[in-house]
Formats: C-alpha cells, sequence, structure tokens
C-alpha cells in the first residue's frame, strides 16, 4: 500500500520527480565516464562509453518512468495533453482525425 502512495504522489510531483531523476542520471553519467577516462579513454569517448553503459540516456529515464510510477496513465495524460494542444492550434483537422478514428475503431469492433 505504502508503495502505491508514493507512486501516486510521484504522479502528482512529476515535475520534481523528473528534476530528481534527471540530476540521478547525471550522478550516474559521471561517475561512469570518470571510470572510463581513469581506464585511459579520451574525453568524448567515456561520455560516448558511459552512455553506451547505462543502455541509453533516453532508454534509462524511460525504464526509471515505468518503474516510479503508472507507466499507462502516465502516458494516457501525455496523450491527451497532445490532443488537447492539436485542437487548439487546428480545430477542423483534430475533429477530422477524431471522426476517422472513432469510425475505423467502430468498423474494427463489428467485424
Amino acid at each position: 500500500m505504502r508503495r502505491w502512495g508514493a507512486r501516486l504522489a510521484q504522479l502528482v510531483r512529476r515535475r520534481r520527480a523528473e528534476a530528481e531523476m534527471t540530476r540521478e542520471l547525471e550522478a550516474h553519467l559521471a561517475l561512469l565516464r570518470a571510470d572510463f577516462e581513469a581506464r585511459g579513454l579520451s574525453p568524448r569517448e567515456a561520455r560516448r562509453q558511459a552512455a553506451l553503459a547505462l543502455g541509453g540516456v533516453e532508454q534509462a529515464r524511460e525504464r526509471h518512468r515505468e518503474a516510479r510510477g503508472f507507466a499507462g496513465l502516465e502516458q494516457w495524460a501525455r496523450d491527451l495533453r497532445q490532443a488537447l494542444r492539436s485542437l487548439r492550434r487546428a480545430p477542423g483537422f483534430t475533429l477530422v482525425a477524431l471522426l476517422r478514428d472513432v469510425v475505423l475503431r467502430h468498423v474494427a469492433t463489428a467485424a
């Protein structure tokens, strides 16, 4: 129960959690970079190897997001925000795209 509460709190405080994750990833990268430089790699190559060792910075971010929160709910919220931005910028296009999606889903479920 405590774990779910922590996940819900992180969902609400998303900006703070993102900033904390960024600091943590930067610290990990710095440690890895220093380790690779100590092994004799150039700073540029050490930076590259550190990112590879981490499994890619963006991939590490996604893994962390999935582990700390409700990935499905967060994705749905991002999609909703994008849809609202699109609706605000181009309401006619968004309406046509939405109607097309509804019709296609209806046809797919009817078949």
